[in-house]
């Protein structure tokens, strides 16, 4: 059930039960174990993914730091011998590919408003059926 009040995001029964009963935090280098066993599903996981050309397509481009960083042995035996460096590396892998991704938005956004301007210089700056704006408000 979710309830929205007038200026604010939706509110649900699981969100008020989760700020009454926040998750305990964990770590990933808490103890070896469960290091070992992050570092080894995390893997897999990449495997299957790149197993499938769809998938991995999107891994080249939007997670390639992550996936390159996971995949360095001398990152993966920081998990035994330095957890915390680990984590603090990989993190910083994991920003460098949203900064990346940020970068090819910004980028693409440039190139769709090159792709209209071109539309507008052909048609003497007059509205025209690729024109985004002014084909949702009139059809030609």
């Amino acid at each position: 059930m979710a309830f929205a009040r007038s200026g604010e995001s939706s509110f649900s029964i699981f969100n008020l039960f989760q700020s009454l009963h926040p998750r305990t935090h964990a770590s990933i280098c808490s103890n070896n174990t469960i290091a070992q066993s992050y570092l080894s599903q995390v893997l897999s996981l990449i495997n299957n993914l790149q197993a499938n050309s769809s998938y991995n397509s999107i891994l080249q481009l939007q997670f390639d730091n992550f996936v390159s960083y996971l995949q360095n042995t001398t990152n993966q035996a920081l998990v035994a011998t330095n957890c915390t460096t680990f984590v603090t590396d990989l993190k910083a892998a994991k920003s460098a590919d949203q900064e990346a991704e940020r970068t090819r938005q910004q980028i693409a956004s440039k190139i769709e408003k090159e792709f209209q301007q071109v539309a507008c210089n052909a048609t003497d700056n007059r509205p025209n059926e690729l024109d985004c704006d002014e084909h949702e408000r009139h059809q030609y």
